[in-house]
């Protein structure tokens, strides 16, 4: 499986061993073919998130709650290697599941957090949007189907990855 590194702006970027994809919460989503096929191209790649604001990436943790066993994501890792490697699984267009090397999913629960998931379904599932950045590059929204939210930073940018 090749490695690509996404950029993900806002919330975070999704990177993958060798490609960034940024995610973002910035101007509203480009609906341009160049962005749709930006946001389709990611199917079946295997990524990391990394924030634009800190640069750090996402890796799972224990935050020692007893959903998903405790299981979350932050973002704390320093590089790549060190980062967490999510699998997008398209749904629908636009549309993913976004696992884990174990098989946890990118996934969310009430009261607006996020976990690493053991089930597939609206509350694992969510929907990308590309924005093209001034050097030409794509970032990506990523919008939560279940809890209808952004994935995005803790506040104060805190390493914690939360909904907005």
């Amino acid at each position: 499986m090749k490695n690509r590194r996404l950029p993900l702006t806002v919330a975070m970027i999704l990177l993958a061993s060798s490609k960034a994809i940024a995610m973002t919460v910035l101007p509203p989503p480009d609906n341009s073919a160049a962005a749709k096929e930006a946001v389709y191209s990611l199917a079946q790649g295997c990524y990391s998130i990394q924030s634009p604001a800190t640069s750090k990436h996402a890796r799972r943790y224990h935050n020692g709650g007893a959903v998903d066993n405790g299981l979350s994501y932050e973002l704390n890792a320093h590089s790549v290697g060190e980062a967490e490697k999510f699998y997008l699984k398209p749904t629908s267009f636009s549309h993913y599941l976004i696992y884990d090397r174990d098989g946890r999913y990118l996934a969310t629960h009430q009261p607006l957090q996020v976990s690493a998931g053991r089930y597939a379904g609206s509350y694992a599932e969510w929907k990308l949007d590309a924005v093209q950045s001034s050097n030409g590059q794509f970032e990506y929204q990523m919008h939560n189907l279940g809890m209808n939210r952004t994935l995005r930073h803790g506040t104060d940018l805190k390493s914690r990855l939360t909904l907005r």
